[in-house]
């Protein structure tokens, strides 16, 4: 009885854990529109990728380019991507800098699905587990605003095929 019940507590904190509101999060986009996630997104399942270091924002352009055209682009699925580059700590001092680079290298049609944050990281660290700086993360949030799925690392199609699995038919 004790190994049920040990299972079935088991059971229900990870889905608590896995299945938690993503946190709040205000930016502004390429295109100078300001955004709150999740809210800004609710009623549609989105898909979120967080970096926070020049290393994670290299591997960017697979990720997107891959879940743009599969989900973005295909009018069977009504979704959000963003892309959402934190700027923290030191790189704060050029974070002008940076937006401008952004602007520039970010086609104009693209720019609406980019999204800077500027501010502190450390509870997002901790909430959302990005424990590698070097890597980017991956969300999809349902339409509610919470977390179904969480991928880090390079893109491989092997993770469009589980965001895929985890949306409803």
């Amino acid at each position: 009885m004790k190994k049920v019940l040990f299972s079935v507590i088991f059971a229900a904190l990870s889905i608590a854990v896995h299945a938690q509101t993503f946190p709040t999060l205000k930016g502004t986009t390429l295109d100078d529109k300001s955004i709150i996630l999740p809210q800004a997104v609710a009623g549609k399942y989105s898909i979120l990728i967080l970096t926070y270091s020049a290393k994670a924002s290299e591997q960017i352009a697979p990720w997107f380019d891959n879940l743009y055209d599969y989900f973005i682009m295909d009018p069977d699925y009504d979704m959000n991507l963003y892309v959402v580059p934190m700027i923290t700590g030191a790189k704060s001092l050029i974070a002008g800098k940076i937006e401008k680079q952004l602007k520039k290298s970010v086609q104009q049609g693209y720019q609406k699905h980019f999204v800077l944050y500027q501010g502190d990281i450390e509870d997002y660290k901790k909430t959302l587990r990005l424990d590698n700086k070097d890597v980017p993360y991956v969300f999809l949030l349902d339409k509610s605003g919470k977390i179904v799925y969480q991928a880090a690392g390079q893109y491989s199609d092997a993770y469009l095929d589980k965001i895929e699995d985890k949306l409803p038919e």
